[in-house]
């Protein structure tokens, strides 16, 4: 894309979503990743993504991880707790049979 009126390749530059220098080939960010103008950035340490996404909070946490109080880092779940999906809600409490002794659980058995 370029401003109306350009004339100079090197005025194209990439939209959101998609990673490249200016007036060069743009390509699409992939998953666990974030593009904002033209700039390729990687989600926060046990997160993802979506493919083309442009904001750090289109950043996920991973099953067995939830968003930090910061809003920004994703903390494992604690010992006796897990959460199945990724996504930023909380870790859900082991049921009684269920007791996780592990860190980051992703599932009620582990």
């Amino acid at each position: 894309m370029s401003a109306p009126g350009s004339s100079v390749q090197t005025s194209c530059y990439c939209l959101d979503g998609y990673v490249g220098a200016n007036g060069e080939a743009c390509v699409g960010c992939v998953e666990g990743t974030y593009c904002r103008y033209g700039n390729l950035s990687d989600c926060p340490e046990f997160a993802t993504s979506p493919d083309l996404s442009h904001l750090i909070s289109n950043c996920t946490c991973n099953a067995g991880y939830t968003l930090a109080q910061n809003g920004v880092t994703c903390t494992p779940c604690p010992a006796g707790s897990y959460k199945l999906i990724a996504g930023s809600s909380a870790c859900v409490l082991s049921e009684a049979d269920h007791y996780s002794w592990l860190e980051a659980a992703a599932d009620r058995r582990s």
